[in-house]
């Protein structure tokens, strides 16, 4: 929109499921691997005239189990982050904003679902000498320490 008014606020909402406190998140519709609001499986937009947008894309049915998944320590995981940052030959500036423990869901070739604990970092790309920045993401296994690589 060119312009907005008042008449013009809503409110934005984004759903997504969780297991023990962890957020659920997998590839959005098939083709969208970042994990942000945008990708949420539920969104909802309501304004004043009420409900004006309502979308859903996979919501999973969990099964429990027994099994505990054994993570390795945080500072394990930074440092995969940090090292395959460090080992690069450039002056550009990588700045950690954000990590986060979620849940990922994978789709095997026979169309069965699991769960993996990863990590996501956001990070902020900046080259030297300019004010261009850009928002990457990366996902660590929480397990191995292992990037994934979508």
């Amino acid at each position: 929109k060119d312009e907005w008014s008042e008449e013009d606020n809503c409110y934005y909402f984004c759903f997504r499921q969780k297991k023990d406190g962890i957020p659920i998140a997998y590839e959005f519709a098939n083709a969208f691997s970042e994990y942000n609001d945008g990708n949420a499986p539920v969104q909802a937009m309501f304004s004043k005239d009420g409900l004006k947008m309502l979308a859903m894309d996979r919501w999973f049915q969990l099964t429990k189990t027994s099994e505990q998944a054994i993570l390795l320590d945080f500072e394990q995981i930074a440092s995969c982050v940090a090292d395959k940052f460090e080992d690069l030959l450039t002056e550009t500036i990588y700045d950690v904003k954000r990590a986060e423990l979620i849940f990922w869901v994978f789709k095997d070739h026979q169309g069965e679902y699991t769960m993996k604990p990863v990590w996501i970092f956001d990070i902020i790309e900046q080259a030297e000498g300019t004010e261009q920045e850009y928002l990457l993401q990366m996902m660590i296994d929480a397990q191995t320490g292992e990037e994934i690589v979508l």
